[in-house]
């Protein structure tokens, strides 16, 4: 099942891509008669996959991605099956919603604590600047922005660099 799952984004096409793109169910009864999808049905011709039912997962506007059930046996699915996996998809979609919003707020909340970091350190490489060279606070950046230019480094590496050496001396 998972390769035919698989051979959808591979190919490009199939009832889940489509089940996401046009917002709805999508049932497939047989895929040895389906018509739909030519190359991924012919793709999952020697797989199990006799029929598919596939439901969007869409919460709050966001398109997530599409749930989706395989069967051996043909005419698997009935109009039953399809409103439980919409009810399904429906609150499997809040849950990955969350999951999602949770998972961002995460990751800026990192990106955020490193950015300070990075600047702080950055500010405290311009106040060795200040002292060592004689500059001042916009002589000391335009020395961190140019030698970071010089070398194609990014700004905290070369601040972390001239730190390090600084500590060392």
């Amino acid at each position: 099942m998972l390769r035919a799952d698989k051979l959808q984004y591979k190919l490009g096409e199939g009832p889940c891509l489509s089940a996401w793109a046009e917002q709805r169910p999508i049932i497939i009864q047989d895929t040895q008669e389906e018509v739909r999808w030519p190359r991924w049905t012919a793709a999952v011709a020697d797989t199990p996959v006799r029929s598919v039912l596939s439901a969007p997962l869409t919460t709050r506007g966001r398109q997530i991605g599409a749930l989706k059930v395989y069967s051996p046996l043909p005419l698997a699915f009935d109009d039953n099956a399809v409103f439980l996996i919409e009810r399904l998809a429906s609150a499997a979609a809040v849950l990955l919603g969350h999951l999602r919003d949770r998972e961002v707020a995460h990751r800026m909340s990192k990106e955020l604590a490193e950015a300070l970091a990075n600047r702080d350190m950055i500010l405290k490489v311009q106040g060795i600047l200040i002292e060592r060279m004689n500059l001042n606070s916009q002589e000391a950046l335009e020395v961190l922005l140019a030698r970071s230019r010089g070398e194609s480094t990014p700004l905290h590496d070369v601040a972390l660099d001239i730190l390090q050496k600084a500590t060392r001396e």
